[in-house]
């Protein structure tokens, strides 16, 4: 009779035990699925939206070179470079991929030569705009690929998700058939020792 207890007793702990272990399974993929989250707002989305500012940045710079417009031209390039910069700071501060720290490092050393080249244009009256107008076009096709990857890193963090959210769905299941199994047991021995 006590080694029948014992048994029970044994059954009833192994499953407890699978239940806890399934619940710190949950917990740690609910952890890993709150920092994909985070990961794709802080990383992804901002990186995103700095990407777009650059590009309208460099749009509008873009604009008064071909219009000719030097009005207050040194001011307005100042201006540029400065929001430039403290947007090439913010984007470095997001967690770069290797392929992304390449690409953004070519955007950089794209934008500073435009620069070179477009000081030469206004201040020597040199009209070549062919040139000027690659160069941004350059530039754009670096800027495409940034988002690229911002869609793929997005996607990236998407599966991880959706594999946390999987397996806690999977995990959650085995709990519910070990409360059903711990429930006919205890009926079971409940029932079992009435008679």
């Amino acid at each position: 009779m006590m080694i029948e207890k014992i048994k029970w007793v044994f059954a009833v702990l192994i499953v407890f035990l699978v239940i806890l272990g399934t619940n710190l399974i949950d917990r740690r993929n609910f952890k890993q699925l709150k920092n994909s989250v985070e990961n794709i707002y802080d990383d992804r989305m901002v990186a995103s939206n700095l990407i777009y500012r650059m590009t309208s940045l460099l749009r509008n710079r873009e604009l008064l070179i071909v219009r000719s417009d030097t009005t207050h031209y040194d001011e307005r390039v100042r201006v540029f470079e400065d929001k430039f910069k403290d947007i090439i700071s913010e984007y470095r501060s997001t967690n770069l991929t290797d392929f992304e720290q390449i690409e953004l490092s070519r955007v950089i050393e794209a934008k500073n030569q435009l620069s070179r080249i477009e000081e030469q244009h206004v201040q020597l009256g040199q009209h070549n705009l062919d040139v000027i107008v690659g160069r941004y076009d350059r530039i754009y096709r670096h800027m495409d690929e940034l988002s690229t990857i911002q869609m793929e890193e997005s996607a990236k963090q998407k599966r991880i998700s959706q594999k946390a959210m999987d397996s806690v769905e999977f995990f959650t299941n085995i709990e519910i058939y070990m409360l059903v199994f711990l429930g006919v047991l205890a009926q079971v021995i409940i029932l079992y020792r009435s008679k």
